[in-house]
């Protein structure tokens, strides 16, 4: 599982990477995001208009095939005061300077390569939200 600091304001979900809107209603403020390499995709192999997600580009540090999976290791940058919101563990886990490692299963069939760009979608229906200060799951 990813685990990145995020924000609820406007009624939007605000990642390192990207915005979301949000189907519930939920108070501002500062939250954990987990989201399962699984639920990404390269953005050239699906039709991300119709899709329910966001969009974003990377820089692809490694690409790692298990099998019939790939996986993409890419950092996003995170301001230090954002990062403050992850609990110590996952902080040491994920940090490096101001980025956060995370990993992306992706279709076998993408383009991706190693230090080149990619564009990456986010399946937002499968977010887990969690409360930045007690941990309290907050997805419905």
């Amino acid at each position: 599982m990813n685990f990145l600091p995020a924000e609820i304001r406007n009624g939007r979900l605000v990642l390192p990477m990207a915005e979301l809107a949000l189907p519930t209603d939920l108070p501002e403020q500062p939250v954990i995001a987990g989201i399962r390499p699984e639920h990404f995709e390269d953005a050239d192999l699906i039709d991300a208009k119709s899709a329910q997600g966001a969009v974003f580009e990377v820089q692809v540090e490694l690409l790692e095939w298990l099998g019939a999976d790939l996986y993409v290791h890419f950092q996003v940058e995170c301001a230090a005061e954002r990062l403050r919101a992850l609990p110590e563990e996952l902080e040491r886990a994920t940090r490096d300077a101001n980025r956060i490692s995370l990993v992306a299963r992706v279709d076998p069939s993408s383009r991706a390569a190693e230090n080149q760009r990619l564009k990456l979608w986010l399946d937002s229906r499968h977010l887990l939200l969690f409360d930045a200060r007690n941990g309290e799951n907050l997805s419905v």
